[in-house]
């Protein structure tokens, strides 16, 4: 602009910075995540990025300060595109945090998403930062080969994956459904839905210009369709297909090709319509729905389908959720006060989980929970309320508008009309068509999907203007960007919006707006022109720069790729192909970054080759992480310090390379054209370290204590628990106001006291746990975790202190309060009542109401028949109808149970109970072995010896019974408990369920009545040789006697 100051060095490297912070979150975020963590993938991708995002904005503060003589430079910011649907979005949220019912949760994140107003701030930045400074193209170009290249690492990472090559044991099998670098197929399958549209646009021009660069492209694009096959995640599959071919439908209207156009309209249409015929059983497509590739596509709407009808039942939620009455009850007492303004401002980002507790479904599953409703309208609905869903549809109608103008398809304000009016259309007929069909939990993707329909229908049949208000280019990327916000809108109508891809739809926001002719033309101050004296300095200056950021990013990838890697020696050791693949994602992503920039592929090669100096820092990382397992709290706490100093040197190394490669970009300017001041250095430097150092208290420290949790939890997986509660005691110190450390610490002292064995050593670990797990219920009321093992913990110290039983009875009730349909914890009270305090009416009420609120639960029928078993002995005169009730529920319990396991332990139950039925009828022995023998032919090692053991018990009770059939009864006993106890030998393993001497005794006194002294006098010896010291003087007396005499 006329009359603007010359750029400080401060200003040029602020503009520099926040170039290389988009970069470098690009290559980041898909790529990286901590091993070491708790939360792991998204957690710590979210860590990492909002700590670069404070340091972006303070680059930006700054480089706008030094602007500050060119007041317009604020102003162009009211003629942004987008703005006033990002400040709506915005507003609609801080309303909802503030009134939400944890507004720290809110704010900050949860420990499993960390995705909260912060982090939506922190992608606004990452926006904001591209949208007021990418001017060039050379910059567009940089952007996009960023993204492109960690899809081809993540591409690659997962193909590799599926053949095996893997460090790291993962709860999938990777062979089938690949994860890379994201954590989940779903979530790696959406990152490379959204990549697709923009490598196909980077190739299109070239092959049509029959450059052989072109190539690398096309092997890229084949790389991301080949992982994403391997994800086997149908909704990115679909996601990433609708979006190639809105990007194709806009590229056919811009190049005037209508009946192509409509062409491919009619193939997406028939696409449709075939996978929903497909989807009918027994239809015209029967024989296809078997075929290996499309099972799971014949299956999108069966609602047997565990995925399918998981979704629909927490869509259904979802809307009761918004539109309940009923307020959540907090486990302190009262209840939500604002639960009648719910409907309109939500319950608060992050909050959607606990509040779904008040509609939980136990069909989902009972170990399911949900944390997002997996509709993003939906998911607006309930956190933001009806003006964050405003927002949201507000929001993406502008993304639409604005992207048709920019591509030339919406050339005066009737074509806009017409866009809407089809879209809206579209949205709300297959909306109706989804409600009549299927039901109402369907209505809100349907109408999601329907919206990108009627865009698709408009853009088809869009009039194009000769007008172009955009280079060729632009309109080409434009329609790129669309495609890939189009697939990112119809892969979130089935799934959840990741950091990663919430990162590329801000990022491509930003791109979009920049490529817009509304856009501010603010022009970098890189791009002012060099006089001809400069000439000779600048060409060596844009050398540097072409070899140092490409070769920095590079670099970052294949760091990022050592922290995540480094796991174990021995799993590398035992993968030793792993290196080799390391290689080539690093050689593979410099290529691919490198193409669209650079015409000599050896440069990219070599950048390449070079990382092989970083394995070595990888083998002392490797190293330095392969510690012993602690045993004490001082050596967990020394281990911890290892794995944080870890994520600490790779924070510090991410920002290292940003400002390495805001240097790198800076250099490209002219000296001249350079002046410092001290005043302006000194004020962007604080800034800089203000930023940090918010950045590493709230980001960097809160990642490290998910680390240390992460330590803890697996050191409590392996029982060591006194290390484990050191490390959560000293999370408890770090970061008080975080409820989930304080009830960790209850449960963990919870489970010490259970391993104490008088009452005296358990009472101070009570006492602990008492006051950790009340302080997290103060500090999230409504958090059912506490809340549930408070109770639990009261039942224990009531079996104790009988004076507990009236607070036990006051924690489960508050503790329904919180999470209603909790049948394991209906479960508990129940025990509690029976058990505890003897009240079986009371029982029976609780166990009833579990199975109203899920009467397929094995688990609560097989309760129902314990207790009715055990009150068969105390209620002698119904104890008939006691067993009846007894044998009742555990035939509905085998009805409902699958693993032989289970099926054997049931079994035995009803052995028990015609067991208990013998001395009412003669006819229950013959019922009583029979279960016993279904049980045993379920079975093997120690848990068959058992029931062989429970087998000989039921015949000894039988010869006692039935005197003159006793000697043929002891001896059928003594070879059901031979058995056994060699069955017990065998497998090598603990006796469970009986003691092994005192199956010895026993066979010595049958082996003594029939008759049998040496098999007697044997069996008396080894019982005596396994039994305590004081059953020792009882079995010398026996020896003697059954000892022959001398």
């Amino acid at each position: 602009m006329a009359g603007s100051a010359a750029p400080t060095r401060a200003a040029q490297f602020c503009s520099g910075f926040l170039e290389a912070g988009w970069l470098v979150a690009l290559v980041v975020v898909p790529l990286y995540y901590n091993p070491f963590s708790a939360g792991m993938f998204d957690y710590d991708k979210t860590a990492v990025l909002r700590a670069l995002a404070l340091l972006m904005l303070a680059a930006w503060l700054a480089l706008q300060a030094a602007r500050a003589s060119r007041l317009p430079r604020w102003q162009q910011l009211r003629t942004t595109p987008l703005l006033a649907p990002v400040v709506v979005l915005i507003m609609a949220t801080l309303l909802s945090t503030a009134l939400s019912l944890d507004p720290r949760l809110s704010f900050f994140g949860s420990l499993s998403r960390n995705n909260g107003t912060y982090t939506l701030l922190a992608l606004l930045v990452v926006a904001l930062a591209v949208g007021t400074e990418l001017r060039q193209p050379a910059q567009q170009q940089r952007l996009i080969g960023a993204l492109l290249a960690a899809s081809c690492v993540v591409s690659v990472h997962g193909i590799a994956q599926h053949f095996g090559f893997e460090p790291a044991l993962w709860e999938y099998d990777l062979s089938l459904r690949i994860i890379s670098t994201l954590g989940n197929p779903i979530f790696a399958g959406a990152f490379l839905g959204m990549a697709m549209p923009l490598t196909l646009a980077c190739a299109v021009p070239l092959w049509q210009a029959r450059n052989a660069r072109g190539f690398l492209y096309a092997t890229l694009l084949a790389l991301q369709s080949v992982a994403l096959w391997w994800t086997g995640s149908r909704g990115p599959l679909l996601a990433a297909l609708c979006g190639v071919g809105f990007m194709l439908l806009i590229q056919f209207r811009q190049a005037g090709r209508r009946a192509w156009a409509l062409a491919l309209l009619a193939t997406l249409a028939a696409g449709a319509i075939f996978i929903t015929v497909l989807n009918i059983p027994n239809g015209p497509l029967q024989p296809l729905r078997t075929v290996a590739p499309l099972q799971r596509l014949a299956n999108m709407l069966n609602s047997e389908d565990t995925s399918t009808s998981g979704r629909s039942r927490i869509w259904r939620g979802a809307l009761r959720l918004a539109t309940a009455r009923t307020p959540i009850r907090f486990a302190t007492g009262g209840a939500d006060a604002l639960q009648a303004i719910r409907p309109l401002v939500g319950y608060g980002p992050e909050t959607f989980g606990p509040a779904f507790e008040l509609v939980y479904d136990n069909a989902i599953g009972r170990d399911v929970f949900p944390d997002r409703a997996h509709n993003l309208l939906l998911d607006a609905l309930v956190t933001s309320g009806g003006l964050g869903l405003a927002a949201t549809l507000f929001m993406w109608a502008a993304i639409l508008v604005l992207g048709l103008r920019t591509a030339g398809l919406l050339p005066d304000r009737s074509a806009t009309l017409m866009l809407l009016l089809l879209t809206t259309s579209g949205g709300i007929a297959m909306g109706a068509a989804a409600y009549i069909i299927f039901d109402v939990s369907y209505v809100a993707p349907a109408c999601g999907i329907g919206l990108v329909a009627g865009a698709a229908v408009y853009c088809a049949a869009a009039p194009k203007t000769s007008n172009h208000t955009s280079p060729s280019e632009d309109r080409l990327l434009a329609s790129a960007v669309l495609g890939t916000l189009a697939a990112h809108f119809i892969e979130v109508q089935v799934g959840i919006p990741t950091i990663t891809t919430q990162l590329l739809f801000w990022t491509l926001v930003a791109l979009l707006c920049s490529l817009s002719p509304l856009a501010p033309s603010a022009p970098l101050a890189a791009s002012t022109p060099a006089r001809k004296k400069d000439a000779k300095k600048s060409a060596p200056l844009n050398i540097i720069t072409q070899w140092l950021v490409p070769g920095l990013i590079t670099l970052l990838i294949c760091t990022t790729l050592i922290a995540d890697f480094a796991i174990s020696r021995q799993r590398v050791a035992e993968q030793g192909a792993l290196i080799i693949t390391l290689m080539l994602l690093a050689a593979l992503g410099s290529a691919a970054l490198l193409a669209r920039t650079w015409a000599d592929y050896w440069r990219a090669l070599l950048i390449a080759s070079s990382t092989l100096v970083i394995f070595t820092i990888y083998n002392a990382a490797l190293g330095a992480l392969a510690q012993p397992a602690a045993t004490t709290a001082v050596d967990a706490l020394r281990i911890d310090s290892t794995y944080q100093s870890f994520f600490t040197a790779y924070n510090l190394i991410v920002w290292a390379v940003a400002a390495a490669i805001s240097l790198a970009l800076s250099h490209s300017q002219k000296a001249s054209a350079l002046h410092s001041t001290t005043f302006a250095g000194a004020t962007t430097a604080l800034g800089f370290l203000f930023a940090a150092g918010l950045g590493w208290q709230t980001d960097v420290g809160s990642a490290q204590a998910e680390m240390t949790s992460k330590h803890a939890q697996t050191l409590e997986a392996n029982n060591r628990l006194e290390p484990a509660l050191g490390l959560f005691t000293q999370l408890t110190q770090l970061h008080a106001a975080e409820p989930d450390y304080w009830y960790r610490v209850g449960q963990l002292q919870r489970r010490i006291a259970q391993q104490n064995a008088t009452p005296a050593e358990r009472n101070p670990h009570r006492i602990a746990a008492e006051a950790a797990l009340r302080t997290a219920i103060q500090a999230r009321p409504f958090g059912a975790d506490a809340a549930v093992t408070l109770a639990r913990l009261y039942h224990d110290w009531a079996t104790d202190e009988p004076s507990k039983a009236a607070q036990a009875t006051a924690a489960f009730e508050s503790a329904t309060w919180v999470t209603p349909a909790n049948v394991y914890l209906w479960n508990d009270w129940a025990r509690f009542e029976y058990a505890t305090r003897g009240d079986f009416s009371a029982a029976q009420a609780k166990l009833a109401q579990s199975l109203a609120l899920d009467p397929a639960f094995d688990s609560t029928h097989l309760a129902l028949g314990d207790m009715h078993l055990a009150h068969a002995t105390i209620d002698t005169t119904a104890a008939g109808k006691h067993l009846a009730d007894a044998t009742a529920a555990y035939r509905n319990a085998l009805a409902l149970q699958k693993k032989p396991q289970d099926l054997a332990k049931t079994h035995i139950k009803l052995g028990r109970v015609a067991e208990a039925k013998a001395a009412l009828t003669t006819d229950a022995f013959e019922e009583a072995q029979d279960e016993f023998a279904v049980a045993a032919s379920l079975q093997s090692g120690s848990d068959l010896a058992a029931t062989n053991v429970l087998q000989g018990n039921l015949y000894v009770q039988r010869s006692t019974l039935q005197p003159a059939q006793s000697a043929q009864h002891a001896t059928t006993a003594i070879a059901f408990f031979e058995r056994g106890l060699a069955e017990q030998a065998a497998s090598g393993q603990a006796a469970r369920e009986f003691t092994p001497w005192m199956v010895q005794r026993t066979l010595a006194q049958l082996y003594f009545g029939l008759g049998n002294k040496p098999a007697a006098l044997a069996a008396a010896q080894a019982a005596q040789a396994g039994a305590p010291q004081s059953e020792q003087a009882y079995f010398a007396g026996m020896i003697n006697e059954l000892a022959p005499a001398k």
